[in-house]
């Protein structure tokens, strides 16, 4: 049975979410950076299967962004609320990043 797109928007949010966060809270750090790096690569292999309209890109971006936050808030209490503004800025441009070169 062939999946759904909006189940395909939703997996590549989730993976890169985790992917950005990772990239965000550990820099450096090769095993984490690895384990984004194929977070990353199981999203580009389920993006590069379609063609994106606008909408679904956006779609994708807003889903990507609420794991970066929630994800975020989970671990609000070890960080400084400055420096949490700056992970999540971090990861939100991962994800850019992401969206911008991988789903056209």
């Amino acid at each position: 049975m062939p999946r759904s797109r909006r189940r395909d928007v939703r997996q590549i949010a989730s993976l890169i979410g985790n992917a950005a966060v990772h990239i965000a809270l550990y820099p450096g750090q090769y095993k984490r950076v690895g384990e984004a790096m194929e977070y990353f690569g199981q999203a580009a292999a389920v993006a590069e299967k379609r063609t994106w309209n606008l909408e679904e890109i956006e779609r994708c971006r807003e889903l990507a962004y609420r794991r970066v936050d929630t994800e975020f808030r989970r671990r609000a209490a070890s960080y400084s609320r400055k420096e949490l503004a700056q992970l999540v800025t971090k990861a939100r441009y991962e994800v850019d990043k992401f969206i911008d070169e991988e789903m056209k």
